[in-house]
C-alpha cells in the first residue's frame, strides 16, 4: 500500500497501455488444448507505470540527461514558493542542509498535485504550472531577484547556486522525512552537485537500515 504525498495525474496520463483483448486463449496441460479465459484483473495504472519505469529509470545520483527518468529514495523536506505578482506557485521537495552528500536532490512541482492539500476558493487567480522544465527559469529568476535581491546572470549554471542557498534557508531538517518515487530530470546542472527534476509521484517510505 502506497502512502502518497504527491501525484502528477498529468504525467500519469502520458503513459498509455496498449489495449488488450477481453478474452484470451491459454494452453493447459496437454499441448494444443486450450480454454477461453478472461484476462486477470489489471493492476492499477500507477503500479503499471512504476513497473514500466523500473526497467528504464536510473538512480538519481547518476549523471542523467535532461528528459531522462530517475528513481530516488532520500530524506526530503518541503517548502513552497509563491509569487503573488507573476502567479508562480511551486512546491519544492529537497534534501535538507547537511544531507548525506552530493548530489543534492531537488524536486519541483505544482501544489495542486499535493495530496491532502486545502482546496483554493473558487474564482482564485490562475497559476503558472510549475512542473514543466520550461518553468524552472522563472523559478530561479524569482528566487534570485524577488527573494534574495540579486541580479540574474541570464544562464542556468550561474543562477542555480541561488537555489541551493534558498533551500538551505527554507528546508527544515527537523521536518524532513524519507520519501521515494520517480521523476524526470529537467535541468542540465553541469558540474554543480544538484539533481533538478519534476516528480511523477512522491511517497513516504521507511528509513533504510543503518
Amino acid at each position: 500500500m502506497r502512502e502518497l504525498v504527491y501525484l502528477s495525474e498529468r504525467k500519469l496520463r502520458q503513459f498509455r497501455a496498449p489495449r488488450k483483448r477481453r478474452f484470451s486463449i491459454r494452453e493447459i496441460g496437454i499441448p494444443g488444448v486450450g480454454q477461453v479465459g478472461i484476462e486477470p484483473q489489471a493492476v492499477s495504472h500507477l503500479d503499471a507505470v512504476v513497473e514500466h519505469l523500473d526497467g528504464m529509470a536510473r538512480w538519481y545520483e547518476e549523471k542523467v540527461p535532461v528528459g531522462g527518468w530517475v528513481h530516488f529514495e532520500a530524506r526530503l523536506g518541503q517548502c513552497m514558493v509563491d509569487s503573488g505578482e507573476s502567479g508562480l506557485r511551486v512546491v519544492l521537495f529537497a534534501e535538507p542542509p547537511g544531507h548525506a552528500g552530493p548530489p543534492r536532490l531537488v524536486l519541483h512541482g505544482a501544489p495542486d498535485h499535493l495530496l491532502g492539500r486545502v482546496t483554493e476558493p473558487a474564482g482564485g487567480r490562475d497559476h503558472v504550472p510549475a512542473s514543466e522544465s520550461w518553468m524552472v527559469r522563472p523559478l530561479i529568476w524569482h528566487l534570485a531577484t524577488e527573494l534574495d535581491g540579486k541580479t540574474s546572470h541570464g544562464d542556468y549554471h550561474s543562477d542555480l547556486p541561488v537555489l541551493n542557498e534558498f533551500l538551505d534557508q527554507h528546508v527544515d531538517p527537523h521536518t524532513a522525512a524519507w520519501m521515494a518515487g520517480y521523476a524526470r530530470v529537467t535541468v542540465d546542472t553541469g558540474d554543480l552537485p544538484l539533481v533538478v527534476a519534476s516528480p511523477l509521484f512522491v511517497e513516504y517510505v521507511s528509513a533504510p537500515d543503518q
